[in-house]
């Protein structure tokens, strides 16, 4: 948390959207969305967005510092201009050694900002162990040991993706609207994707929490994500729902971040 009680606003770069997040040390005092894309194309209108969205909330005047973590390079790039532009200084959450998160991949610095932030943000708010799911452009779910160790996990293709993929890769399958169908059986070609896209991904997903199971013990199992609202109720293995975890584990960790070589 910023010194002081400071207003913090976090900011979660993905490869489809920008999550934002006004963290006033209890609770969320604003939040909002805005295309990866299009901050990308138009810095300028990303600008214009967050100071929109600040003034909105009424808390323009109090926001001095944010903390980002980032799975998109360019997103990132147009975000850190954005904020220097409003007078916001900002910090960028990386590695778990940089907010006492401990990782047990072998090589801890390949493991994506986001999923530190959710493991960060699933401490925060219940005890391990946990498994945290993310459904996003890629579904990510991790597994932390009862230490608090973020131990590694499983990447799926997300679902929106896998639509995508299966439409591109195939001469007759179309592009279908992502959602779960009636019954399993398909009876038309549009209902037997939706029923292999969802319900497929959605027994992915329970797999994996029962095999992660076997080895941390029986967990907390929490979703985050743009899909959340979708595949968390037709997976059976999933406890609780919390939208804003990325963000939550981002305001967690600033007021112990500490800056890697370089400054950042």
């Amino acid at each position: 948390m910023a010194g002081g009680g400071e207003m913090l606003l976090a900011i979660d770069v993905g490869n489809s959207k920008i999550g934002f997040g006004v963290w006033d040390g209890k609770a969320w005092a604003a939040g909002w969305q805005f295309p990866t894309r299009d901050a990308v194309i138009d810095a300028l209108r990303l600008q214009g967005r967050i100071e929109a969205e600040l003034r909105l909330a009424h808390v323009s005047s109090g926001i001095q510092e944010a903390i980002l973590c980032s799975v998109a390079p360019e997103g990132a790039r147009a975000v850190r201009a954005a904020c220097d532009a409003l007078g916001i200084k900002i910090r960028e959450l990386m590695l778990g050694r940089q907010a006492g998160l401990e990782v047990g991949y072998e090589r801890p610095e390949e493991m994506g900002a986001d999923r530190v932030a959710n493991a960060l943000g699933a401490l925060a708010i219940a005890r391990p162990p946990l498994i945290v799911v993310d459904f996003g452009t890629a579904t990510t779910v991790d597994a932390i040991d009862r230490h608090g160790t973020l131990l590694g996990g499983a990447i799926l293709a997300g679902g929106r993706l896998s639509a995508r993929a299966l439409a591109g890769g195939t001469a007759q399958l179309p592009e279908v609207e992502l959602s779960a169908p009636e019954e399993a059986i398909g009876r038309s070609t549009r209902e037997a994707i939706q029923s292999g896209l969802v319900l497929g991904h959605a027994g992915a997903v329970d797999r994996l929490v029962k095999e992660f199971e076997a080895e941390v013990g029986r967990p907390t199992v929490i979703a985050t994500g743009g899909l959340s609202g979708l595949f968390a109720p037709l997976c059976g293995s999933i406890t609780r729902v919390e939208p804003q975890l990325t963000l939550r584990g981002l305001a967690a960790a600033a007021g112990k971040l500490r800056p890697l070589p370089g400054g950042r």
